[in-house]
This record gives structure tokens, sequence and C-alpha cells, in this order.
């Protein structure tokens, strides 16, 4: 297996996940108030 794959199964094996995201300036404008930030539909 390659390590991408290990970390994959690790991922997969676990019993919680946290994803956080942020796309405020990267795939959205920034925004004076973060909770107004939306991706682009690009």
């Amino acid at each position: 297996m390659s390590a991408l794959s290990d970390a994959l199964a690790r991922v997969a094996a676990s019993d919680r996940l946290l994803v956080a995201l942020d796309f405020d300036g990267t795939l959205a404008p920034l925004e004076d108030e973060p909770m107004k930030a939306r991706a682009l539909p690009d």
C-alpha cells in the first residue's frame, strides 16, 4: 500500500472525522462578515 492508501484507510476506519474549511478569500471574495461569504459558482 502507498502512504496515501494507508492514510485513507486510517481516516476511513476512524469513528470521528472533523472537516474544517475556510474559503473566504480563496474560493469566495473576502467579506467583512464571514457568515456572508459564499463560494463562487465557478
